[in-house]
């Protein structure tokens, strides 16, 4: 007849406690070193693999002219330019009226009227005719009601090195008034 002897069992599933939280710090220890000290550098996968920014391993990226061109029939960008420009209202700052129905261009600039008072425009640095340009408003920019919106139609290069034409159309059916706070701040992109 078999005799049980909870002594004994204790003490084995003490001593298997004990082996298999070994066994877990060792596989960490593993894990650990081999994140921080890999036997070879990682790859970012094979030839022709394709992610979601549009970048494929295996692409060409030529440099030629001081310009860089990514894949096979990507576009060549020899600079690239970003920062803050503000919609420039005139040299005595504050508002813009825009008439009902109305299309105006104003510049996008670098003078801040709102912190600087009314001044003259300045000149973005990087920004020359021909740029490939993209600006983004504010979020205080007005205005879409039930009645129309106060829309940006088109956004170029001045053929005045330095500054961004934004074209704004006036379809509420009412006149508008843009003011210094909803014009300073937007973001622009240039590229070349």
């Amino acid at each position: 007849m078999f005799l049980h002897r909870p002594e004994k069992q204790n003490s084995i599933n003490k001593m298997n406690t004990k082996l298999v939280g070994a066994l877990l710090v060792a596989i960490l220890l593993i894990a650990i070193g081999g994140y921080f000290f890999p036997a070879f550098p990682a790859s970012l996968g094979i030839v022709g693999t394709r992610f979601p920014n549009g970048l494929a391993v295996g692409t060409t990226a030529a440099v030629t002219q001081n310009k860089i061109t990514i894949g096979n029939s990507g576009t060549a960008v020899g600079t690239a330019n970003f920062g803050t420009c503000h919609i420039f209202l005139g040299a005595g700052g504050g508002t813009y009226v825009l008439a009902a129905s109305s299309t105006v261009k104003l510049d996008c600039q670098g003078t801040d009227t709102l912190r600087v008072g009314p001044a003259a425009s300045a000149a973005l640095t990087g920004v020359t005719v021909g740029d490939s340009v993209f600006v983004s408003a504010t979020t205080s920019f007005p205005l879409i009601t039930d009645r129309g919106s106060l829309k940006i139609t088109g956004v170029a290069a001045s053929s005045t090195a330095g500054y961004i034409v934004v074209t704004f159309v006036n379809d509420l059916g009412a006149s508008v008034t843009l003011a210094t706070t909803t014009v300073q701040g937007w973001r622009y992109w240039s590229v070349k």
